[in-house]
């Protein structure tokens, strides 16, 4: 259970007062589907993120669905490594903004946010016991090659 505005609401934590409004796009009531899958700002992170990928996709109906959807995307074996990091290191790093907003006056911004997934992807990757062989550096400012060997299952 995500700790979101309308979930602490509803608990009792917040005040029925209290702003519920999602972080991002101040339109809709904070829920845990809203807030990591269907607030424009964050539907523009997963677009981009997907792009790199060369994925067109149909947006799932919740957070479960979306994971049920990316475990069983067939690739090649190092493909996968870095896809099966992608879900997660986007839904952590819309949380943490999430969190900026709301704790610390920070503004949603797209830009840097898709900077911040893709080296929180190549962290992950690298700290992983999988024997990938490319620098952080060429996830943050190469992803379509890198994706492009990874598809060939070779580095060029």
């Amino acid at each position: 259970k995500l700790k979101t505005s309308c979930y602490l609401q509803r608990i009792g934590m917040l005040d029925e007062a209290a702003n519920v409004s999602c972080a991002f796009c101040q339109n809709e009531v904070e829920t845990g589907n809203h807030i990591l899958l269907f607030c424009p700002f964050v539907w523009l992170l997963w677009s981009q993120i997907l792009k790199w990928w060369g994925v067109q996709w149909v947006m799932p109906n919740s957070v479960e669905g979306l994971l049920q959807w990316w475990s069983f995307c067939k690739m090649k074996k190092l493909e996968k490594v870095m896809w099966k990091v992608v879900p997660m290191a986007v839904l952590w790093s819309i949380w943490k903004h999430r969190n900026d907003c709301i704790f610390n006056g920070a503004q949603p911004n797209l830009e840097d946010l898709c900077e911040v997934v893709k080296v929180r992807i190549a962290l992950w990757v690298k700290s992983s016991p999988a024997k990938v062989e490319f620098s952080i550096n060429d996830v943050v400012f190469n992803l379509h090659q890198v994706h492009y060997c990874l598809r060939l299952g070779s580095w060029v």
